[in-house]
C-alpha cells in the first residue's frame, strides 16, 4: 500500500474530526503544520468553541507550530511513530509544545 500524501492525511483528518468530535472537545488552539518533502506544504487546524477548521496554508497567530517531513507525518498516521516519540525530536515544535500530544489524536490510527 503506497504511503499517503500529506494532503490525503489532512483530508482524512477533516473526516475523522467530523466523525469523532471528542478528539478536539474543549480545545481552543490554532495549529500550524509545516510538512517538508516533495508533496509537502503548509496546513492548519483551528479548534475553538466546538468548531474545527482544517485548511491548506497559514493560520494567523498559531498556538503551536509543528515542522516535520512527510515521512514523519505518515509514520504518525500509521502508528509507527507515537506522539511521545515525536516529542523526542522527529517533530520540531514551537509555541505551546505541550499541544504536541494532539498529533497522535489527530493523525494516529
Amino acid at each position: 500500500m503506497p504511503t499517503p500524501s500529506p494532503q490525503e492525511l489532512f483530508d482524512r483528518l477533516v473526516a475523522r474530526l467530523a466523525a469523532e468530535p471528542y478528539r478536539t472537545a474543549g480545545l481552543n488552539a490554532a495549529f500550524q503544520f509545516d510538512v517538508g518533502g516533495p508533496a509537502g506544504g503548509r496546513w492548519y487546524l483551528k479548534a475553538a468553541h466546538g468548531r474545527v477548521q482544517v485548511g491548506h496554508g497559514l493560520v494567523e497567530r498559531p498556538t503551536m507550530t509543528a515542522r516535520m517531513s512527510q515521512a514523519v507525518l505518515a509514520d504518525i498516521a500509521s502508528g509507527r511513530l507515537s506522539g511521545e516519540d515525536a516529542f523526542r525530536g522527529a517533530v520540531q515544535m514551537e509555541g505551546e509544545t505541550t499541544l504536541g500530544v494532539y498529533l497522535g489524536e489527530f493523525f494516529g490510527p
